[in-house]
């Protein structure tokens, strides 16, 4: 996750970004080094993509308590220069207890924001829990329906447990600016579920590079649909999408502390295969 500020730092960093659709190598920026008596004590770089949010990572600051405070200051100046650029949310991704990265992120103004859990489940696996709703029409994201997946996105936002620190920070717009930036983006993918006319719910998937999968990006209902099946009827969807694709696995990324969507998930099938510990800044006054 943490990559030099040397030229096989940049190098790393640049093939991270590319192979997963983010950003082209040549574009990988704000790379910081900073340096005491001519010695590299720490290197933090950001990794800019689509919607106005960057990654983050950092190195060297598990060395000593001079490497931890060299640290502290380049994220600061990260910071400092992606507000500059108008970049609203910078994250860091860490493996769980990863306290030698996390004490620098704190001083350096970055909260804790969850453990992201990541699961996967079977395709076609095990069949629906309960029946899902049936009295729902799906409507496909092309350019002419972005005000629709807009509206559909902003109410599943409300009430969302899964990571309410993030709502308002990035508007809808910028979302799924972000998503259809991301390698595998189909808009054949995309859809959003409506009742009697009115967008109850949402469901963005993304084809994974390299492996026969299909990644749940975004799920959500809208606070009236919550349980009256649309959930179930999102997931289905996507069961269904990804035997229509081949796809081997379905995977997605769930808010820890989110319990009542982990319930669901495991109705679902859908087990754990890794963690990470999500870390956040956020621009001053940025409101979506």
């Amino acid at each position: 996750m943490a990559f030099g500020g040397d030229p096989e730092g940049r190098e790393q960093a640049a093939a991270w970004g590319e192979a997963r659709g983010v950003v082209p190598a040549a574009e990988v920026g704000h790379l910081l080094g900073v340096y005491g008596g001519g010695v590299l004590l720490s290197a933090c770089a950001a990794v800019p993509v689509p919607g106005r949010v960057a990654f983050v990572w950092c190195r060297g600051a598990a060395r000593h308590a001079l490497a931890a405070r060299a640290a502290v200051a380049g994220l600061v100046a990260l910071q400092e220069s992606a507000w500059q650029r108008s970049i609203k949310l910078l994250e860091a991704l860490l493996p769980p207890g990863a306290t030698a990265l996390g004490t620098p992120l704190t001083e350096a103004g970055f909260v804790f924001l969850t453990r992201l859990l990541y699961l996967s489940r079977p395709v076609p696996g095990r069949p629906a829990p309960r029946p899902p709703a049936e009295d729902l029409e799906w409507v496909e994201y092309t350019p002419q329906r972005e005000p629709l997946f807009q509206r559909a996105l902003e109410l599943a936002y409300q009430g969302s447990l899964d990571c309410p620190p993030l709502a308002g920070v990035r508007t809808a717009a910028e979302v799924l600016a972000g998503q259809r930036a991301a390698a595998g983006h189909d808009p054949k993918l995309w859809w959003t579920a409506l009742r009697q006319t009115e967008p109850v719910g949402v469901l963005l998937l993304n084809e994974l590079r390299g492996v026969r999968a299909l990644e749940i990006v975004y799920i959500g209902a809208a606070p009236a649909a919550r349980g009256t099946g649309v959930a179930d009827a999102l997931l289905r969807r996507a069961v269904e999408a990804g035997a229509q694709r081949s796809a081997t696995n379905l995977t997605l990324a769930v808010d820890g502390a989110n319990a009542p969507a982990r319930r669901m998930y495991a109705r679902w099938g859908f087990t754990q295969f890794a963690a990470r510990d999500a870390w956040i800044a956020t621009r001053p006054g940025a409101e979506g």
